[in-house]
């Protein structure tokens, strides 16, 4: 006799209800981003280069995007800058593959006070203002996009 499953939207109503709003809702995003990308890069030149710049907090939010800009097939410079460490348990030959061959060195971020040093996505607010973290981020991608050729766009995932 096969056994019979539940599925957790059946088990859990009210977090099932949650969850499936949020896969809706995700869906939509990348529906949308897939389409606004290929509606932005659709006029530029074959030989042209983009610039993207990916801006994740916590780092492993890096996952959720990256692997669909890779499949663009324009040719592109990638850089990920990152607040508060680069981990991730969840697919770590991912993130290890991703750090060798996007991240970009931005030591001003990593001056930014972290309340978990193990890639968790709190600042340390007692030790930091808000107008200092934007000045950091900003300071950050404003030197990557010097001297660099062609259009840029800019990523934020957190």
């Amino acid at each position: 006799q096969k056994p019979v499953y539940t599925s957790l939207a059946q088990a859990f109503s009210v977090k099932g209800a949650i969850m499936e709003n949020h896969l809706w809702h995700a869906l939509r995003l990348n529906s949308w981003m897939r389409d606004e990308l290929r509606a932005g890069g659709s006029h530029l030149p074959e030989t042209q280069n983009i610039s993207m710049h990916v801006l994740a907090l916590p780092s492993r939010y890096a996952l959720y995007l990256v692997p669909h800009l890779l499949r663009i097939s324009q040719p592109f410079n990638l850089k990920i800058f990152h607040l508060g460490a680069w981990s991730c348990n969840d697919a770590p030959e991912v993130m290890q593959e991703m750090r060798d061959q996007f991240l970009a060195n931005a030591s001003e971020l990593a001056t930014i006070p972290y309340l978990d040093k193990r890639g968790g996505s709190q600042i340390d607010w007692g030790k930091i203002t808000l107008d200092e973290v934007a000045q950091s981020i900003g300071w950050t991608l404003e030197n990557a996009a010097r001297g660099e050729e062609g259009p840029s766009v800019l990523f934020c995932v957190a």
